[in-house]
């Protein structure tokens, strides 16, 4: 259904039966898991007669076992499972070594079997086991596990989710597959260490919590983000009904001539991929004048490889006195003379420094958890009493809406879209509240039900309802020259200073005037 504005309403279906779509065709991970293991018996050379008739199976978990067992007994095989973690070589010398103990197997399995539980068996003993084909998958997003057994895994894409009808066996898998994720990024999980944020070489992050913090029947508790390797558009974003051509033609105008601002929701609201887009729309629009600082607790965000860019990341041991945090590298960034800071989900007294950083010329954006636009300044204004400022909280809010008078909210919809849902500009503060208003803002209509009662749809559209401050319009226009740019964004009656002086000197007989 559309609008008469032409604005799309994004419909999609959510819920636990709910098969999202990638390119237009049916997303099944049934198939995808399928099919991943199909491309990896191709790409090793495996054949598979379609037309043979499959031979009774011994039990795949009884097949693993054993050769679990095999190579555990031996310290040489032993060694090799171990390298594998860290070595390609090694890698194919397990796979070898697998390979050779199924054709021992006692039961005489076929060359089928043999060829299919190699696959799983390197999988579920140095590999992934079943979450290996969703991390390759570039449509899957998110992956979190809750513990062993079926309906225990969620796929999550950029339409929705999808819970897994298989799983892992038990407790012990879980575990297992827990700690070799923490072991691809350096660090080590255990009862001493038992909650541990990562990532992988494959760029994506890992988020792993164990027992005692977690029942001890569950192994572990897995939360896995993938980092978006394709480059999102515009145009996707248009597609996704994420909001509509103007509005980021607006926040592109703010960040392309250094206004600061912020990006509020909850987790998985679309903040982070909205960040990524407006840096990368940044860094292709000011060309050689751009210098990008990152700031981030887990390594998500990605420019183009042609940007001049520094990425960093918290890390440490506070009990060890090595943490570095994100005032630490808010710190540092001003001696990189960067052009562009972005300070990814502040939680406490960066906001301090993301503040003095944005008065002092910088471009900031930031993003961090609020219900709305309003409630982030005082969301900001908590964070950066947390630095132990003296200052009043009136100054400090004053200050705030200085630094970042544009604030952007996102949502994840009902029915899994992720919209922008009003980008407001704050102007100035009456004690410590924030005195500003929306200039664009999503209006919900009403929601389509499936039949078990979860929504399948929101209906609405994105609407302009104010314009911008006459003074922030001044602000872009001094940094820019553009008046037409500014005027589609201000009163329709705006006119720069500039003009307005020349017009009332030439009436007040004043000609004498030098032009640049």
């Amino acid at each position: 259904m559309g609008h008469p504005n032409g604005i799309s309403d994004g419909l999609c279906l959510m819920g636990v039966k709910r098969m999202p779509k990638s390119n237009g065709n049916a997303y099944n991970p049934f198939v995808a898991l399928n099919m991943a293991r199909q491309d990896r018996s191709a790409r090793e050379g495996i054949y598979v007669d379609p037309t043979a008739k499959e031979a009774p199976r011994v039990s795949y978990k009884s097949v693993l076992e054993w050769v679990q067992e095999k190579i555990s007994s031996t310290e040489e095989m032993n060694k090799t499972l171990m390298d594998s973690l860290d070595s390609d070589q090694a890698n194919d010398q397990l796979k070898a070594i697998i390979y050779s103990l199924l054709q021992q197997h006692p039961a005489a399995l076929d060359m089928q079997t043999v060829q299919d539980y190699k696959v799983r068996i390197y999988e579920d003993m140095a590999g992934l086991s079943i979450l290996t084909p969703y991390i390759d998958d570039p449509n899957v997003e998110e992956i979190n596990v809750f513990g062993p057994g079926p309906e225990q895994i969620e796929i999550i894409t950029g339409d929705g989710s999808y819970m897994l009808h298989e799983g892992f066996d038990d407790a012990e898998s879980v575990l297992n597959i827990a700690k070799r994720m923490v072991r691809k990024g350096n660090m080590v999980i255990d009862q001493s260490n038992p909650r541990v944020d990562s990532y992988m070489n494959s760029g994506v992050r890992v988020s792993v919590m164990i027992p005692p913090i977690i029942r001890e029947d569950k192994g572990a508790v897995i939360s896995v983000r993938k980092q978006t390797k394709a480059r999102i558009t515009r145009a996707d974003l248009i597609n996704t009904t994420s909001a509509m051509a103007e509005e980021f033609e607006f926040i592109e105008l703010c960040t392309r001539n250094k206004v600061s601002g912020a990006l509020v929701g909850a987790t998985g609201s679309g903040k982070t991929t909205l960040l990524n887009y407006l840096m990368s729309d940044y860094v292709e629009n000011t060309k050689d004048e751009a210098r990008v600082y990152i700031i981030e607790e887990s390594r998500e965000l990605q420019l183009p490889e042609n940007a001049r860019v520094i990425y960093t990341a918290v890390c440490g041991d506070e009990k060890s006195g090595t943490e570095i945090t994100a005032p630490d590298l808010l710190k540092s960034a001003l001696r990189f003379h960067p052009t562009f800071i972005s300070c990814a989900e502040m939680r406490g007294e960066e906001a301090m420094n993301a503040m003095t950083a944005a008065q002092t010329g910088h471009i900031v954006w930031s993003t961090f958890h609020a219900d709305n636009c309003v409630e982030a300044y005082q969301r900001l204004l908590t964070m950066c009493k947390m630095s132990g400022t003296d200052l009043s909280e009136h100054l400090l809010m004053r200050n705030l809406v200085s630094a970042f008078p544009i604030i952007i909210s996102t949502q994840q919809m009902k029915d899994g879209t992720r919209k922008i849902t009003g980008i407001y500009e704050a102007e100035d503060v009456d004690g410590v509240q924030v005195v500003g208003h929306y200039i664009y803002r999503l209006q919900i209509s009403g929601y389509e039900y499936n039949a078990d009662g979860t929504v399948a749809a929101v209906h609405g559209h994105h609407a302009r309802v104010g314009y911008l401050s006459d003074k922030m319009a001044q602000r872009i226009f001094d940094n820019c020259g553009r008046k037409e740019l500014v005027k589609k964004f201000a009163r329709q009656d705006w006119e720069p200073e500039s003009a307005i002086n020349m017009q009332n000197a030439a009436a007040s007989g004043y000609a004498n005037m030098q032009t640049f």
